[in-house]
């Protein structure tokens, strides 16, 4: 039985890992935002790992944040101040990340890339 818990994550580093994600996104999307401030369609001026960090934050987010409900429940403990601030700035991460998503598409579309609906 002791070694099923071994192996478990502690909610703690998942509380720090969804924040760190979250700061992440936030950094990734400063760098969208100063590197397209002259760009003709306002993305694709962006690096690769800029881009990459902002597709792949949300998920992480998204991830973490359910895998973190999960051990507290398992756990028993009432959520903290720092799964509270992970939480809001995932949230705020995926909310924005899919506004963000939107708008390329849309941008795309404009393009005559991407087949509008």
């Amino acid at each position: 039985m002791n070694a099923s818990h071994r192996n478990e994550v502690p909610p703690f580093a998942l509380s720090v890992a969804l924040v760190v994600f979250s700061v992440a996104w936030f950094a990734g999307a400063a760098a969208w935002f100063l590197t397209n401030r002259q760009s003709k369609d306002g993305w694709s001026a962006t690096p690769l790992p800029g881009i990459l960090v902002l597709c792949l934050s949300p998920l992480l987010c998204i991830t973490v944040g359910f895998l973190l409900v999960q051990a507290r429940r398992r756990h028993g403990d009432k959520f903290t101040v720092l799964d509270w601030c992970g939480f809001l700035g995932g949230t705020v991460a995926v909310l924005a990340g899919v506004f963000l998503l939107v708008g390329v598409l849309k941008a795309l579309s404009a393009a005559g890339i991407f087949p509008a609906r």
